[in-house]
């Protein structure tokens, strides 16, 4: 796909593209989402490298690809080895207090993602439904509509995402 396509499909535009590519910018969550969507894939197998399918997959802390977006400070942690044939992420996500992901865009694929937080409070809106978990609550969504996590506690939040690409 040529930087121009990615472009069209995902609404971010060449100059940035190609800047993430050469290293000289680091997407912000919402660009991030919109390349992933038009690329048709997940945030792991965009930044990670496929592993050989294992019975046993060991990821060492060091090893665990780790994203953060520069303007809010979010992180995301992959904890999920890349695999041949699978649609899986499983990510801990931190944000930081008084911030939010950015809106997130509705997934054009079909796909499902499960939260579950550790600490702090998570405001998590679908669409126009929002939502208020607190530490231990868990929550299921599809993903075909906008999106966007906030932290407005005074403490970071920490949480577990599973993203699953329903192959039909």
């Amino acid at each position: 796909m040529s930087l121009d396509d990615l472009a069209n499909a995902s609404g971010v535009s060449r100059a940035m593209i190609s800047k993430i590519e050469r290293g000289q910018s680091s997407p912000s969550t919402s660009i991030l989402s919109k390349l992933v969507d038009a690329l048709d894939t997940s945030v792991a197998r965009l930044l990670g490298q496929e592993v050989k399918q294992h019975d046993v997959v060991l990821m060492r802390h060091e090893q665990q690809v780790v994203l953060v977006d520069p303007s809010t400070g979010f992180s995301r942690r992959c904890l999920s080895p890349i695999l041949p044939g699978r649609s899986l992420d499983f990510v801990m996500a931190e944000l930081p207090a008084k911030s939010d992901t950015g809106s997130l865009v509705a997934h054009t694929m079909a796909v499902e993602e499960y939260v579950y937080v550790l600490s702090g409070a998570l405001t998590v809106t679908i669409g126009e439904a929002r939502t208020v978990l607190n530490a231990l609550d868990a929550l299921y969504y599809r993903a075909d509509a906008p999106h966007r996590f906030e932290n407005e506690g005074r403490s970071t939040c920490k949480y577990l995402i599973v993203i699953n690409s329903i192959r039909t």
